[in-house]
């Protein structure tokens, strides 16, 4: 009869664990940098908004019928290429899997995922804009990159939707997430097939409104939703 009892205590535990771990993985994340301060935060999560808004209005007043004819770049015009100290920066702590540009056109702004779950956002024209401005870089340890860990397995699915006010990333860890520029809070998505997460969602897609979800498995399964 002890060992029933320790058998059921023990069992009892597991799944207290298990709903607890549970819970973790699908609570919503803060915008809470794992490099920065409250301050940076709040003027990146700010930059995203302006973008979004900013890219909400140049897609309504854009002409749709009007073609740019983009000018045929040479080999000899890639030799000239260069890459400066400036223009480099550890987005992630690992290997990075994923990555999107944001598709506002006033500010160049990259968002990369690793192997280990932690994203990472750059204002690439940070730096510049200091030294523009005069401002003393080195009185401050930001450099327009930004860590956040909203899930805690490989990010297999990255994308940037609603005009740049949605981040959408899908992770081996089960969950789908939304960061919400206007809410400022990385969001798991219900509603998604239970047991997943023991495959992971390794493929993610979606619709620029981020209406329908397309997500496979390493498995080969899909799930529209």
């Amino acid at each position: 009869p002890m060992h029933a009892a320790t058998a059921a205590i023990s069992k009892e535990a597991a799944a207290a664990a298990a709903a607890a771990a549970a819970a973790v993985l699908t609570a919503p994340v803060p915008f809470r940098s794992s490099n920065g301060d409250d301050e940076s935060d709040a003027a990146f999560l700010a930059l995203l908004k302006t973008q979004a808004t900013a890219a909400a209005v140049n897609n309504s007043s854009s002409n749709s019928d009007s073609i740019t004819t983009a000018a045929a770049v040479t080999g000899h015009d890639l030799t000239k290429l260069s890459l400066s100290a400036v223009d480099v920066a550890k987005m992630t702590r690992d290997g990075v899997s994923c990555m999107a540009f944001h598709p506002g056109t006033d500010k160049l702004i990259i968002a990369a995922a690793d192997k280990q779950g932690k994203v990472g956002l750059w204002d690439i024209d940070h730096q510049l804009q200091q030294q523009q401005e005069g401002a003393d870089a080195s009185s401050s340890s930001y450099d327009g990159v930004l860590m956040f860990e909203p899930h805690r397995d490989y990010v297999s699915s990255m994308k940037w939707l609603n005009r740049g006010s949605t981040l959408m990333t899908g992770s081996y860890d089960g969950t789908l997430r939304f960061l919400d520029v206007e809410k400022g809070v990385w969001e798991v998505v219900g509603g998604l097939p239970a047991g997943v997460s023991a495959a992971g969602w390794s493929a993610g897609e979606s619709t620029p409104d981020g209406s329908v979800v397309y997500l496979a498995t390493s498995e080969g399964d899909l799930t529209v939703h």
